[in-house]
């Protein structure tokens, strides 16, 4: 993998340095010291564009929800609430087995920014998208359920989902199986489970 180049904005070859390195050795090994040689600045320079490498990794990890966010919007477009949900699964999952350093690095660099049920969903959260879609899919049902049943629903999908993801980066990284279908199967049960699906 080739350095990357300068540009006209520091902060973009930083972070392209930044996100190069952890793919090559993940986020936990990262170090200001080597985005900065990888991008050719020096070590101290680095703080006219970042506080620190939390500030670094925050952006890192921002940009990683927003590539995970449009992923997961493809695989719902066009299709009925119950189906997108499980698409939506499925593509969750195949992000982080394509994407495993970002994806680990979101979910340890990226904290929630609701620390409750009462405050609103941002908008720019992949979860927002996965408590529309079983909005959606209640709505269809002529089932207008208050915000606590759609957020367990969609936490419970979420959840299903980020599970398949962690086992399969982690404890069954070697292990041979046919995942996605097995994966289908468990998120259309659940999405069955909860009577998201009409039933």
């Amino acid at each position: 993998m080739a350095r990357p180049t300068k540009t006209d904005d520091p902060r973009r070859t930083i972070l392209a340095a930044a996100r190069k390195l952890v793919v090559k050795h993940g986020h936990r090994q990262l170090s200001l010291r080597a985005v900065a040689a990888e991008a050719g600045f020096s070590p101290a320079s680095l703080y006219e564009y970042f506080d620190g490498k939390a500030e670094l990794v925050s952006a890192l990890a921002a940009r990683a929800q927003a590539l995970l966010l449009d992923r997961l919007r493809r695989a719902a477009g066009g299709r009925a609430p119950a189906a997108a949900l499980v698409e939506v699964g499925l593509a969750y999952v195949a992000f982080a087995r394509e994407h495993r350093e970002d994806f680990l690095l979101l979910f340890t660099g990226l904290e929630s920014r609701r620390s409750g049920l009462l405050q609103a969903v941002p908008i720019d959260s992949p979860y927002e998208l996965l408590a529309v879609t079983v909005r959606a899919a209640l709505a269809r049902q002529g089932r207008n359920h208050p915000s606590e049943v759609v957020d367990g629903a969609a936490y419970a999908l979420w959840a299903a989902a980020h599970g398949m993801a962690m086992l399969q980066l982690t404890h069954l990284a070697r292990f041979s199986a046919d995942f996605p279908t097995a994966d289908r199967k468990a998120l259309l049960a659940l999405v069955k489970g909860l009577h998201l699906d009409g039933r």
